[in-house]
């Protein structure tokens, strides 16, 4: 599924920096086998946690995924596999918030599972420019500090957050 919405987003290159530039990548997946059971129930929640439109997006690359000659999937799925794990896992947040995850990721990568849903749905209501902001609001808060970030993004009502994150950001 990952790699699908990586596919979808445009197949982008990484966002992270790399700490071992000129490290050889990772070998690249020649297969997808079957995932074992705990992955197939992640992958499931994975896709029912993203919208309609996202489905149809990820449905629509899969296919053209699908249709492209081996030679060029293989090299996708090498690319794919060479981006850090944190990243492709990422990619199951779906192709706005993955392509925003390698940046948000110090703010949200480690949350307990009680805040998990009510964030993703914050992040998921927020516009792209918006989770910008919120990127840059993180980059200046010490990690010490996130969590009472992310319980004052959480604190504010949904019609609000924008104008808060808005106030944040320009502080």
């Amino acid at each position: 599924l990952n790699l699908y919405v990586w596919y979808a987003a445009g197949a982008p290159d990484s966002a992270m920096e790399r700490e071992a530039e000129g490290a050889p990548p990772p070998p690249p997946a020649a297969a997808l086998p079957a995932p074992p059971p705990a992955q197939a129930e992640l992958l499931r929640a994975a896709w029912e946690a993203l919208d309609a439109t996202e489905q149809a997006q990820v449905r629509a690359a899969a296919e053209a995924f699908r249709a492209l000659p081996p030679s060029e999937q293989a090299a996708l799925r090498a690319r794919f596999a060479a981006l850090d794990a944190m990243e492709r896992h990422g990619w199951l947040l779906g192709p706005a918030l993955g392509a925003d995850w390698p940046a948000l990721q110090p703010l949200f990568g480690y949350v307990t599972e009680g805040e998990r849903e009510p964030l993703l749905d914050a992040l998921r209501a927020l516009a792209p420019h918006q989770r910008a902001q919120l990127t840059a609001l993180s980059r200046r808060t010490p990690p010490q500090q996130r969590a009472a970030l992310r319980l004052e993004l959480l604190a504010q009502p949904p019609a609000q957050r924008a104008d808060w994150l808005a106030r944040r950001h320009a502080d």
